[in-house]
């Protein structure tokens, strides 16, 4: 590594030793990220088409390589492995905090009159692991009671907690 690093370093250095190459060498090297940032651009728009679930996080992840605290980087990977833990357990309930969308968790399905949202198939084994059955009823989002809510609604409110939650996670109470 360090003797490749060295050479094209040197050789960079001897081009701009010269005064008369001093000049082209930097309006070339200019327009490069002038390049490189238009055509970065209209990527973002198709993935968001296509994936809309990925794209919060592939917008958050160019500005966390970039920071350099190492603490930062350091949480972004444990928290690209799926994280939950169980908050509280009681008799016929349970509060869980995902670090994620919850369609990384497990699949749902609607309720009595298209409303609240059942658990139907667990897709994390971690998720399977804290003891929330199949058929469970999603009862709290944080602290608000959603079980009268729309599916289509529920899904959507799900998915902006989980953008704005990536840190501390968010809380859901299923009920039995």
């Amino acid at each position: 590594g360090k003797n490749g690093y060295n050479i094209t370093f040197e050789g960079t250095y001897e081009a701009k030793k010269k005064p008369t190459q001093a000049q082209p060498t930097q309006s070339q090297q200019q327009p490069i990220p002038n390049q490189n940032y238009p055509m970065s651009t209209p990527l973002k728009p198709t993935s968001n088409q296509n994936q809309s679930p990925m794209s919060p996080i592939q917008q958050a992840m160019p500005g966390k390589a970039v920071s350099p605290e190492p603490a930062n980087l350091n949480q972004s990977k444990s928290i690209t492995k799926l994280k939950c833990e169980l908050v509280k357990e009681e008799m016929g309930f349970k509060v869980v905090r995902l670090f994620d969308t919850y369609d990384k968790y497990f699949e749902a399905s609607k309720g009595d009159d298209g409303k609240g949202l059942i658990l139907d198939d667990y897709i994390d084994d971690d998720f399977e692991d804290l003891g929330i059955g199949l058929g469970w009823q999603l009862q709290k989002l944080g602290k608000r009671n959603v079980m009268k809510t729309g599916f289509i609604m529920l899904k959507n409110q799900l998915m902006a907690q989980a953008s704005t939650a990536k840190k501390f996670g968010y809380e859901l109470t299923f009920l039995d």
